[in-house]
């Protein structure tokens, strides 16, 4: 028995208003009061099982957004070293093209110095 019922008895059997059968009736109420009762039960693993559903599509979702994020982070690294490397090749062709203009000056200056003399 609970504590609360014993103290119940107790307090029931101090005050001496009871009878032997009353005791038993006042034992089984208060033991039916303390066991659970079903329709109870079966709400909460109704709630139980909604919430579970509730929590796998969370999860679900947790994961989903995770995966999204990784491929985001790839494609945005993809996308600087494109970046990067188009602008590497834009200074690199920049630097060819200016050396190619300079030589050919040079070589035009060479041309016209050699028609001057």
């Amino acid at each position: 028995m609970s504590q609360e019922v014993k103290e119940h008895i107790q307090r029931l059997m101090e005050q001496r208003q009871i009878s032997t059968n009353q005791l038993f009736e006042q034992l089984i109420s208060l033991a039916d009061k303390q066991s659970p009762d079903p329709l109870v039960v079966k709400e909460n693993e109704s709630l139980e099982a909604a919430l579970n559903q509730v929590l796998a599509l969370f999860n679900e979702r947790a994961t989903r957004l995770e995966t999204q994020q990784k491929e985001h982070e790839r494609i945005n690294a993809r996308y600087k070293n494109t970046i990067h490397d188009l602008e590497q090749s834009v200074i690199t062709e920049a630097e060819r093209l200016q050396e190619e203009y300079e030589r050919k000056v040079s070589s035009h200056e060479i041309a016209l110095t050699q028609l001057e003399d």
